[in-house]
């Protein structure tokens, strides 16, 4: 069938019958408007549409202008939105009073307001085979439409126009109609109509950069360079049936741009003005990723710097200048869980509490803090760096935090720093989801309360059981009451030495003790413990030595019938 249709056949109307779905763009939708329609197309439609868009891909470089980035072989939608930064980089550091000006346009419902008409004269004009334009406007007009409502279809509805979001072929089509308009805003460049930007004597004029269907148009900041951009948007508006949204279209303008200039254009256009800063939206997702990756850096030292005290949360925040996490090691106690660090110092003075201090910290930590020095001048907390001496993030620190980081990891991914341990526990002859459970207790990647926590900000992370402690993968299987019963129980020395900190020392710390069996047991009793204590606390099951002493048992014949003991 498919091929038959790709050689000329009909087109069968049934085949193109397409539900929607709709998918809400934010969590509690009110409107119409506040969905995005969906299209769930036929598996024989994708692959029609498929192939015509196989077909397309192979040339389509040589159709579209490099001003557009999107969907197009060869090129990424990030080398425009670089260009794009250097563009307003150059406008916020441009003087000149004539000036610039950036118009981001946004399209009101982009696919859904394209004329199949206009569509089909595009691709004659451009020169598409008769045959090829065919097939391509019979999968555009043979389509029917039922809405999904409450996972029942509606009432068949047959459009007039449109190009739908769900199809495989629509975005290629629809960067084929937005040629138009980047043709018309070339030939007016070309005549000396319109002028753009060009950031230096070797650079090329840029007048506009296309990214799939949102676009910004960089020209004079002038009335008549205005009123020139506002007919190619009308006329382009008549012949395609796109709609520009006034509301979210928004004007920026170089630093020198006169006040009255910036009026007259802005009333000209009919859109709002905004920063140059805000003109590429609120997600541009290559420069904002970048921002993102910067801020893990970022977490590696930064810690919060001490004013009044009143913000850091003592258990939670990283606040302890000199250390590996800059957070508390102490165990909390019985000590509130959102105690703030202002609450450790003297009431009216600027000095440490020392009393409540040595009474909340271990001796060593109990040191630290006390040598911590307070501000005189009454100020808000903040936040510093703490791998430089005056406390500011330079590009030395950083990379060489990174550096210090990648070797240890490097490390780590070869074997060569914990080679024994890894060793240890993937040799030892139990099943693979007691290895796999070991691999996460020691990288600390259990969703303990602590991690949780840490991770969503919130303010307890205590243990469900004995709540005067943080639940750390720690605390679980070696500090926690209800582990010492069957540590006990199991004739298990537990390695309680205060001075280690990380799960994975302890576990290294044990294993060496111990003969091939005794690990078995070992890691066992750890995987049964963390498995008892998720019962108690999603299934309210109660904490009994018995039980999991019977559970270890029965993981024990499990194992013996795996290795063939």
């Amino acid at each position: 069938m498919v091929l038959g249709i790709l050689n000329g056949g009909e087109f069968p109307a049934a085949l193109n019958s397409t539900h929607i779905v709709l998918i809400p763009k934010k969590k509690a939708p009110d409107k119409f408007v506040d969905y995005r329609p969906i299209s769930l197309c036929n598996v024989l439609y994708k692959l029609i549409s498929k192939v015509l868009e196989n077909h397309l891909k192979l040339f389509l470089a040589r159709l579209v202008s490099e001003n557009q980035s999107a969907f197009t072989p060869g090129r990424m939608i990030s080398d425009n939105i670089m260009i794009a930064f250097e563009m307003f980089y150059y406008m916020k550091n441009s003087r000149g009073g004539g000036g610039h000006m950036a118009l981001k346009l946004d399209m009101a419902k982009a696919y859904d307001h394209v004329e199949w008409v206009f569509l089909r004269r595009v691709l004659v004009v451009i020169g598409f085979d008769g045959g090829w334009v065919y097939n391509v406007m019979s999968c555009v007009e043979s389509v029917s439409f039922e809405v999904l409502i409450n996972g029942s279809p509606s009432n068949v509805s047959v459009p007039e126009r449109e190009l739908r979001q769900g199809d495989p072929f629509s975005p290629y089509l629809f960067i084929i109609c937005a040629e138009v308009l980047s043709s018309l805003i070339r030939r007016k460049v070309e005549v000396t109509v319109l002028h753009g930007i060009q950031i230096a004597p070797q650079a090329p004029i840029i007048c506009h950069l296309f990214f799939a269907d949102d676009s910004i148009i960089f020209v004079k900041a002038n009335e008549n360079q205005a009123r020139e951009v506002l007919n190619i948007l009308t006329s382009y508006e008549e012949a395609s049936g796109q709609l520009v949204s006034k509301e979210k279209t928004t004007v920026s303008f170089s630093r020198g741009t006169r006040t009255r200039r910036k009026e007259l254009v802005a009333v000209v256009l009919g859109v709002q003005v905004v920063s140059e800063q805000a003109a590429l939206g609120s997600n541009p997702s290559y420069t904002w990723g970048s921002v993102c990756e910067a801020k893990t850096v970022l977490d590696l030292g930064l810690r919060r710097c001490i004013g009044n005290g009143e913000s850091i949360r003592v258990w939670l925040d990283p606040w302890i200048p000199g250390t590996e996490t800059r957070r508390v090691l102490s165990p909390r106690g019985e000590v509130a869980a959102n105690l703030r660090v202002s609450e450790l110092m003297v009431e009216g003075e600027v000095r440490w509490d020392r009393n409540k201090v040595e009474t909340f910290f271990l001796p060593f930590e109990a040191k630290r803090v006390m040598q911590i020095r307070l501000s005189e001048l009454p100020r808000a907390d903040d936040w510093c760096w703490d791998h430089e001496k005056n406390a500011e993030y330079t590009l030395k620190s950083g990379y060489r935090l990174l550096f210090e980081k990648s070797e240890v990891e490097g490390e780590q991914s070869d074997f060569t720093r914990d080679r024994w341990l890894w060793k240890a526990i993937w040799r030892v002859p139990v099943i693979p989801r007691i290895k796999a459970f070991m691999w996460q207790l020691c990288n600390d990647a259990l969703p303990t309360k602590a991690n949780i926590a840490a991770r969503l900000g919130l303010a307890d992370g205590s243990c469900p059981r004995c709540p005067s402690n943080m639940e750390t993968c720690l605390h679980v299987v070696r500090g926690c009451g209800w582990g010492d019963e069957i540590w006990e129980a199991m004739s298990i020395e537990v390695d309680r030495n205060i001075g280690i900190v990380r799960v994975r020392e302890w576990v290294e710390d044990m294993s060496r003790e111990m003969e091939e069996r005794e690990r078995v047991k070992f890691m066992t009793i750890c995987s049964v413990i963390w498995e008892k204590r998720n019962k108690m606390v999603f299934e309210r099951e109660r904490w009994l030595k018995e039980s999991v002493i019977r559970r270890r048992k029965d993981l024990i014949w499990e194992m013996k019938s795996f290795v063939g003991w």
